[in-house]
């Protein structure tokens, strides 16, 4: 009789464990896709000029809060008057931030790609903003580690577009590597030509 109240109670452990699992995994599923919303394109690989657009999103890029976005505290503008690159670029226009809430409640976007631990990526993009605070950063995660190198960050209007690169060494512990944009104060903010490409041992400091 022992053993069958062991059993009984091993296999409600075993099925208490599974169903805590079940959880934790749909609660991490829902949390991340309520805090981003993206359109897919496999055929548009990264898609940082902007130029494949759906319903208004840039495809393959996450963009952060879709509460605000539906709120219209901030818009995704094709801009086809003002680009770098290709025939457009995408000006992300902020109407309202709230500065008690985390970056993922706020304007934002991001985009991840499989990468080689050890491997140095070089980042480049073209930027200009109007008002908005912000920072741009290449980070890394392997949860629950995460590793982020800043980019830019600032307050400050850069009126005319500016060029950025970025040289970004993949941790050991990490195969993913991204470009995150975040912004917490109201203002535009043009960005195009994003690019991301693996450095090659031949190429220069």
């Amino acid at each position: 009789m022992k053993n069958i109240n062991r059993n009984v109670t091993h296999a409600y452990k075993s099925q208490l464990h599974i169903i805590l699992t079940l959880g934790i995994v749909l609660f991490m599923f829902i949390s991340c896709n309520t805090m981003s919303v993206i359109k897919k394109n496999e055929s548009a690989g990264l898609n940082g000029d902007f130029e494949i657009v759906e319903d208004g999103f840039p495809v393959n890029w996450f963009f952060i809060s879709p509460k605000a976005l539906e709120n219209h505290s901030y818009e995704l503008v094709i801009d086809t008057t003002d680009f770098k690159g290709g025939r457009q670029s995408l000006k992300i226009l902020v109407h309202e931030v709230d500065m008690s809430r985390d970056i993922w409640n706020n304007p934002g976007m991001f985009h991840n790609i499989d990468a080689i631990p050890g491997e140095t990526y070089k980042t480049t993009f073209w930027l200009k903003n109007e008002g908005c605070s912000f920072r741009v950063k290449n980070r890394s995660e392997n949860h629950p580690l995460e590793y982020e190198e800043t980019i830019i960050q600032t307050n400050s209007s850069i009126n005319n577009w500016q060029f950025f690169e970025h040289k970004y060494t993949v941790p050991q512990e990490y195969d993913r590597l991204g470009f995150y944009l975040h912004i917490w104060e109201t203002g535009s903010l043009w960005i195009d030509d994003i690019n991301i490409e693996k450095m090659n041992d031949s190429d220069s400091d």
